[in-house]
This record gives C-alpha cells, sequence and structure tokens, in this order.
C-alpha cells in the first residue's frame, strides 16, 4: 500500500553527463563482479513486510508503519548487481522500522548496464521518491552489494550532493574513480568479510576515501561474497546515526 499516493507530485530531472571515465572498463567491472556466493531471499511472508513496499515500476520503496508528512525521515537507497530490489529492501527492513528510516532500491540499476545509463537512471529514481515521500535530502545513504557497491561508489564520485554517506557490502570501488578532486568529508561504512575476494580492494578503498577526509568505519562479518547479517547491518545503522549530522 502507498500512503502517499494521492499526494500531488511535480518532478524535474536533470541528466548530469558522466565524463573522464572509461564507459568500457566500467561495464567490464560490474559484468565481472561476483555473484557466485550470492543468493537472493524473498522469504518474507506475504501479508507482511510486502504489503508496505510500493512497486513504482523502475524502483520499490518501503514505508516504516507511522510515516507522515509531518516530519522528514532518513533514506537509504539500495542497488543490487542483479536489480532484485525486493531482496535489498527485505534486508534492511528491520532497520527501516527500528529506526523510522524510508527505503528505496532499484529495480534498473544492475550489472551490465552502462555506468552512465546506471547513474541517469538512479537520479531520475531518486528525484521520483523525494517528490513523492517525506525525504529529509541531507541525509541519504546509498547502499550495495557487489556490483550494486561499485554503483554507490560512483555515485558518491558523480554526484556528490544525492549522498551524505554510503554502505558497501562486499564490493569495490573503480579504480578509475581514484582521482586527487574526489569528494571530500563524507561517511562510509565498509561490510567486509575476510573471504571475500574484494576483502582486499575495500581496505585500499577505505584508505582511500580516508585520505579525502571521509570518516569511515569497518565492519567483518563471515560469508564471503554476500549480504551482510542483521545484526551487522543494525551495527552500520547505529553508527551512522550518531556520526550523521
Amino acid at each position: 500500500m502507498d500512503i502517499f499516493s494521492k499526494r500531488p507530485v511535480a518532478v524535474m530531472l536533470v541528466a548530469v553527463p558522466v565524463t573522464a571515465i572509461s564507459i568500457a572498463v566500467l561495464v567490464h567491472s560490474l559484468r565481472t563482479e561476483g555473484l557466485l556466493q550470492w543468493r537472493p531471499d524473498h522469504s518474507a511472508p506475504v501479508g507482511s513486510v510486502r504489503d508496505k513496499i510500493s512497486d513504482h515500476g523502475t524502483h520499490l520503496v518501503y514505508v516504516p508503519a507511522g510515516a507522515s508528512f509531518d516530519r522528514k525521515y532518513w533514506l537509504m537507497f539500495a542497488l543490487s548487481p542483479s536489480g532484485d530490489a525486493l531482496s535489498m529492501i527485505l534486508k534492511w527492513q528491520k532497520v527501516a522500522d527500528k529506526h523510522a528510516w524510508i527505503l528505496a532500491a532499484s529495480k534498473e540499476s544492475k550489472n551490465g548496464v552502462p555506468f552512465h545509463v546506471c547513474l541517469r537512471m538512479i537520479e531520475a529514481e531518486l528525484g521520483a521518491v523525494e517528490q513523492k515521500y517525506p525525504v529529509d535530502a541531507r541525509r541519504v545513504i546509498f547502499t550495495g552489494l557487489s556490483g550494486g557497491a561499485m554503483v554507490s561508489h560512483a555515485v558518491a564520485k558523480f554526484h556528490p550532493h544525492l549522498a551524505s554517506a554510503v554502505v558497501i557490502n562486499t564490493g569495490m570501488m573503480e579504480e578509475s574513480f581514484m582521482t586527487e578532486d574526489y569528494p571530500s568529508e563524507k561517511l562510509a561504512v565498509f561490510l567486509a568479510s575476510p573471504t571475500d575476494f574484494r576483502y582486499k580492494e575495500m581496505q585500499r578503498d577505505r584508505a582511500f576515501l580516508e585520505s579525502h577526509r571521509w570518516k569511515t568505519k569497518w565492519i567483518e562479518f563471515p560469508g564471503g561474497h554476500t549480504l551482510a547479517p542483521d545484526n551487522v547491518c543494525e551495527q552500520a545503522a547505529r553508527w551512522l546515526e550518531e556520526n550523521l549530522h
């Protein structure tokens, strides 16, 4: 059910071109970002969480119980390597309920889609969410698994005004992003697994962000290249609420 469906909206979308990156390299990186250890979880029972998810065609939105236009809410925007928006919503739903966050997840952004296209679609989806729902635009967190994490880094790099923080779940930053003019002084949480094949790259990425005055949090969990368990997601949420002002 979409509790905000009757509110009139006017969406203005601005396309910002991506420059100074190699599209061919980025597409290759997304295609080869491993999915072998990850399986989507759609196990939430019908009649519970799923009834609170609104399908807007290009993206899904989850609103915690009791939300209204009387206040603004934090937004977590989630990206899957396969465009599986439902699995990302279900993963972060407990955090959303506990902390009163709105969740959105893209159905369009996925491995194999050119990077500049992903960014254009995400900008449009986020604009639609912010127009329709009571989102605090100063507190928008991008999160992603694997290739979705790489796209989260891309948002922070090329659209820093859209992202206040990123939560990187077993994924790496494209090396071409690591430039001297990289945006500074934001927040990043790294959800890392020692047996994940991206573990060393994540350590590298953390050091790079810290060199640009980002404040970071490193949380490890067992399991390899997969979504972090719920207790790790909760640790990330608590740290963000303590540090994102």
